[in-house]
């Protein structure tokens, strides 16, 4: 992808600057590299000869040349009236420019940082607010290095001893290598044991020697373009217990702790656990821990820039990594992480607000999802329109969204959607007991199937849908009754089960504005249903903060259903049990709850989006592979194995 920025400074040497050479806090600014990459904070010292001299912190010097620098660093070196020569010397324009006997440049392979002292709240603050004037934001399909691959062979895992359980796995498509993570436990109870990190090489199809380190229980996030370095996050039970993050060198028995540090102590508040974390290029980091996305320098260790986000957002990285995209109150933003800066800002259809948020971008970078509790929505970042709005239940709660294809998503990690014709296609479980997390890249998915109770695991990998389930599909589409709710469709509304006679209006208008926005029609005569209802729940005992009293409080249920010849085809249900009780002047407890027991939850009729799509339920496709079990809505049902999808 790439976004269209300003013409470049002129070439003509007009001055050269030349600055005091004592550093002073005052003076220092964060300097970047035009890719992005490369970072430094340091006192400009002179700009001569097409390159610009800068003092680091400890004092020492650094040449970049000009045509190495970000875009806001020339723009700061012509507000200070200075024409810049440009020359080029080195990929990386942070060299030192003069190095002596005592300097100690860290390496790869060099010391460990341990608890280096930095301050993520030291970062440049970037501003994820929505761009002014028209949609700008411009996406240059990718082709990743997986595109054109054929077909991968099935890689056998096994379990590094008898005790490892799987943790987490991850994939790096420069290095062509997956990363599984198991720990084994040692003295039972205390916490402590052998994490190993198993390598997998899927272009010579064979697993190396698991890289062993002792301690307390880590997972793996990513694995490094070298495919040595693995980004690793504490993964120890209960609150807060997962704040550190690890970067170790793979290397076997030799596995090496190359940084630790906890990125957010303390002072970020209640939530420091790490949700999320990548690698980004060659040398630095991306993290999140409740509402703050950082951007680190790795080597070394120092915090770049951050950016407010949702509390429970799943944030997704471009196939370049080059944009990070996130939801932030009623909007999802799209940060350049070259150029520091918000590019985009999409608003969240539907209610508006984002709801436990997942973010997943397309293989070719052109589409951006997001799944927000139970409602999918994808864009065209070409244009910034909304392309889906689909109802998903609850199928993908707790669980990751990624694409499949250019025009596939999958939710639940098995459920997989068809975004061109808008329906839940298909459905992939993995074998009986198996947590598996599904990884997927250039159209592809990987499904990592752990081993253990003395059975071999294996990383397969498949192209989906696959062949039959499109078959499928192509047979369906045109089939007119696939669908019960579509636009066009002929609705009756009934509100006969509201006991309130005065409310029947009200949601009688709601309902008819929600399915007119929706394409349907309303009729009488229609022999689908959209039907609300006010009925007995049961009773529920409520305590409230700082009281030891417990009341009975009976509740009352309001229904909302799509019937099709007298079938529930979707239903939502909300209570008026309270979570919050405002008592009026001089009442009691027991009289606020008799109150609010007479007052039924009407605001799911007023505020509940309704699909705009709804499959008729389907018999059980002939084709299903056996033990598979498939939703109604979905077309058929495949199931994972160590052979793969058949």
């Amino acid at each position: 992808m790439r976004q269209s920025f300003s013409s470049m400074l002129s070439l003509v040497v007009v001055s050269t600057l030349i600055f005091a050479t004592e550093t002073s806090a005052a003076d220092l600014r964060t300097w970047s590299d035009a890719s992005g990459k490369f970072k430094l904070k340091a006192e400009l010292v002179s700009v001569d000869d097409g390159s610009v001299t800068l003092k680091g912190e400890d004092g020492k010097e650094f040449e970049i040349p000009l045509t190495k620098l970000s875009a806001a660093d020339k723009k700061f070196l012509e507000s200070l009236d200075s024409q810049n020569p440009f020359a080029a010397k080195s990929d990386n324009p942070f060299q030192k420019k003069a190095m002596s006997k005592d300097d100690d440049e860290p390496t790869a392979g060099g010391p460990a940082q341990i608890d280096p002292p930095v301050n993520w709240q030291d970062a440049q603050e970037i501003a994820p607010t929505p761009p002014q004037g028209d949609w700008s934001y411009k996406v240059e399909p990718i082709t990743g290095p997986l595109a054109d691959v054929k077909s991968f062979k099935a890689v056998a895992i096994s379990q590094p001893d008898n005790k490892a359980g799987f943790k987490k796995a991850a994939l790096n498509p420069v290095a062509k290598k997956f990363a599984l993570s198991f720990f084994s436990e040692g003295q039972r109870g205390s916490g402590t044991g052998t994490n190993y990190v198993t390598l997998v090489d899927w272009d010579k199809g064979r697993a190396a020697s698991p890289g062993k380190m002792e301690g307390e229980p880590y997972a793996i996030a990513d694995l490094h373009n070298d495919g040595q370095r693995a980004l690793m996050i504490r993964d120890v039970w209960g609150h807060n217990n997962n704040d550190r993050l690890e970067v170790w060198k793979i290397a076997g028995s030799r596995t090496s702790k190359l940084l630790s540090f906890v990125p957010y102590p303390e002072s970020n508040g209640k939530n420091h656990d790490i949700g999320w974390a990548r690698f980004l290029g060659d040398d630095r980091c991306i993290t999140k821990v409740g509402g703050q996305i950082v951007v680190w320098q790795l080597d070394p260790l120092q915090p770049l820039m951050r950016f407010a986000c949702d509390g429970y957002c799943h944030p997704a990285l471009s196939p370049d990594h080059r944009y990070v995209a996130f939801a932030q109150d009623t909007y999802v933003a799209i940060i350049d992480l070259q150029e520091e800066q918000c590019v985009a800002a999409l608003p969240i259809p539907g209610t508006g607000r984002a709801t436990h948020p997942q973010l997943a971008f397309s293989p070719n970078g052109t589409k951006l999802g997001l799944l927000n509790w139970e409602w999918l929505y994808t864009w065209d970042l070409n244009t910034g329109n909304v392309l889906n709005e689909l109802y998903t239940g609850n199928e993908g709660h707790n669980a990751g969204l990624l694409f499949t294809s250019n025009d596939h998503v999958m939710i639940g990690n098995q459920n997989v959607i068809d975004l061109p014709n808008n329906i839940k296609l298909w459905q992939y479980p993995p074998p009986f007991a198996t947590w598996n997390h599904p990884l997927a890249l250039d159209e592809w998915t990987f499904f990592p199937i752990a081993p253990g109770h003395g059975k071999p695991g294996i990383v397969v990998a498949a192209r989906l849908p696959h062949p039959a389930a499109l078959t499928k599909l192509e047979q369906m589409k045109d089939d007119p009754n696939l669908f019960a709710v579509k636009p066009g469709s002929a609705v009756k509304i009934d509100v006969q089960g509201v006991g309130d006679a005065s409310k029947r209006t009200e949601i009688q208008k709601s309902l008819t504005e929600k399915l007119t926005a929706n394409g349907c029609t309303v009729s009488d005569r229609a022999p689908l249903s959209l039907v609300a209802t006010v009925t007995p729940g049961k009773s529920e005992k409520l305590r409230f903060f700082g009281s030891f009293d417990e009341y009975d409080f009976p509740a009352t249920l309001s229904k909302l259903t799509f019937l099709l010849n007298g079938q529930t085809i979707w239903e939502r249900v909300g209570s008026n049990v309270p979570g919050i009780v405002t008592r009026q002047n001089g009442e009691s407890m027991s009289d606020a709850l008799k109150r609010l027991q007479a007052i039924p939850n009407y605001n799911i009729y007023l505020s509940q989006q309704l699909p705009k799509f709804l499959m008729k339920p389907q018999a059980t496709p002939a084709n299903n592979s056996p033990g598979a079990k498939t939703s109604a809505e979905y077309l058929g049902s495949t199931q994972v194995s160590t052979a793969g999808i058949r």
